[in-house]
């Protein structure tokens, strides 16, 4: 349970950015317990118009012209991956990057790094930013980290942050703890979902494992199965799948409720019910392959 609180507590954090980022981490895991980390992160066309828009003002404060078509785009900072290879964990190395355009024109950046012990590897379980990739800027509480057992069939155990439950308020006369139990959701009006989908239409993320060999035993929910390797999906959001298949409006209320409070008892409860997003509920999911 705690699992769901968390993960929709980050994801509300993503949120607040609003739908600007779309967030992909793919962990690959050798049966030596070796393996690559690949992120892409895509910024929104309308993010990249309004950081346009704000260099230009910057520039027309210090006196420059702030009708100025911007400058060809800059060579990728690899300093910069390369510092980031150091926060996530030791034994981490640079590979490579570039950029990359999706299909509905959103700009970004793919970074390939390697390890060579994931039990050292933490990956932050939070959408990055094209500016900020990897562990860099998630904190302890925020990260994933590994665990793995060597052997002919070797066993990777994936090990999410924790967060402790918020405190119950003291309402009673006996000053017995009671849960804080908010009002239900109203409907929603045709101009408050036209800002929901104006704010968080377009944002994304998910976090997922790829073995590099078959399964033979795991907990975890979201399993596909290759030919030569499996994935395991640990967090997969689609804002835009949401917003469009959650028809109820009565349930779509109460998630934008509990979205701008940073809680999602529903996901918590019924995540199963909520279409466009698939979570791994336990704290431990272990993955035997071979």
């Amino acid at each position: 349970m705690r699992r769901i609180i968390l993960i929709v507590g980050l994801l509300a954090v993503g949120l607040a950015m609003g739908g600007c980022i779309n967030s992909e981490t793919e962990v690959g895991v050798n049966p030596d317990g070796s393996g690559t980390v690949t992120e892409t992160v895509y910024m929104s066309a309308m993010m990249q118009e309004m950081m346009q828009q704000m260099m230009q003002q910057m520039a027309a404060g210090f006196g420059g012209d702030a009708n100025a078509k911007p400058s060809a785009e800059q060579p990728l900072d690899l300093a910069k991956f390369k510092k980031t290879a150091k926060t996530m964990g030791e034994g981490v190395t640079f590979v490579s990057a570039k950029r990359v355009t999706n299909a509905k024109g959103d700009k970004g950046e793919c970074v390939v790094y390697k390890f060579t012990d994931i039990t050292k590897l933490k990956i932050n379980s939070t959408p990055n930013s094209p500016e900020q990739p990897g562990a860099a800027q998630a904190g302890e509480e925020k990260q994933i980290k590994f665990g793995f057992v060597k052997g002919a069939t070797p066993k990777l155990i994936i090990n999410f942050p924790k967060k402790e439950q918020a405190e119950s308020i003291d309402t009673t006369a006996t000053g017995k703890n009671v849960p804080d139990v908010s009002p239900p959701a109203k409907k929603p009006t045709p101009q408050e979902m036209a800002e929901f989908k104006k704010m968080f239409g377009g944002f994304g993320m998910s976090v997922k494992i790829k073995v590099n060999g078959n399964i033979v035993k795991t907990n975890a929910k979201h399993v596909k199965k290759g030919a030569r390797c499996s994935t395991i999906t640990l967090i997969d959001v689609n804002m835009d799948e949401v917003i469009d298949k959650m028809e109820d409006p009565a349930q779509l209320a109460e998630f934008m409720a509990m979205m701008q409070a940073k809680e999602m008892d529903m996901a918590r409860n019924k995540p199963a019910e909520i279409p466009g997003m698939k979570f791994e509920s336990s704290e431990k999911v272990e993955i035997q392959f071979k």
